[in-house]
């Protein structure tokens, strides 16, 4: 009975070491995409990288939310359906208190304190994830993933997962709100040299 329940013991424990292996083989090649292109291709690599962690959660659907300049709507900026049909598409636009449900963060390591409370519901597909994108120390968006109907995938339920997913995407986030800010600024300055020639 001993050596049964060793047996047993060890399997576990090589599949819990195989998943956290995927995990990191996710979050490194989702870094290594992100940091490694021009930052005018950075939202197609976005796109990319959101589409590898949806198959990787067996997810039929993505979509992110982020917040305006202005602070006023939470806008779709990316979505695609992984599932054949299509999933339906998501409204363009979410109230921007939905933010405030998605739980408090820690802004320095990006890990939650709570989770989602029940005012999402009705915007909260079950079974999904909700993950929050922060970009500079404040959550500036949402992405959702979706599950086929039927039982999850464990990883769904998977929170450590979930917090490494939301901080390499804020960073990529962050990355492309960045690379967006410095093109304005260079145009700026474009602008001004000409004016001044």
């Amino acid at each position: 009975v001993h050596i049964v329940d060793s047996i047993d013991e060890r399997k576990r424990a090589e599949a819990a070491l195989h998943e956290r292996m995927a995990v990191e083989a996710l979050i490194s090649g989702l870094a290594r995409r992100f940091l490694s292109v021009a930052p005018e291709t950075l939202e197609t690599e976005i796109g990319a990288g959101l589409c590898a962690v949806a198959e990787f959660m067996s997810c039929v659907r993505y979509v992110v939310f982020m917040l305006d300049e202005a602070g006023e709507r939470l806008v779709k900026t990316h979505e695609a359906s992984l599932a054949e049909p299509a999933v339906d598409p998501l409204p363009g636009e979410l109230a921007p208190a939905l933010l405030a449900t998605v739980g408090a963060i820690d802004a320095r390591s990006g890990s939650r304190t709570s989770g989602p409370s029940a005012s999402l519901a009705g915007w909260q597909r079950e079974p999904s994830v909700i993950a929050p994108i922060v970009l500079r120390g404040s959550i500036r968006g949402l992405v959702r993933l979706d599950a086929a109907p039927g039982e999850p995938s464990p990883r769904l339920r998977d929170t450590h997962l979930h917090d490494l997913l939301s901080s390499t995407l804020s960073a990529a986030f962050e990355r492309s709100h960045t690379a967006r800010e410095l093109s304005t600024y260079a145009a700026e300055l474009r602008s001004m040299a000409l004016e001044t020639s």
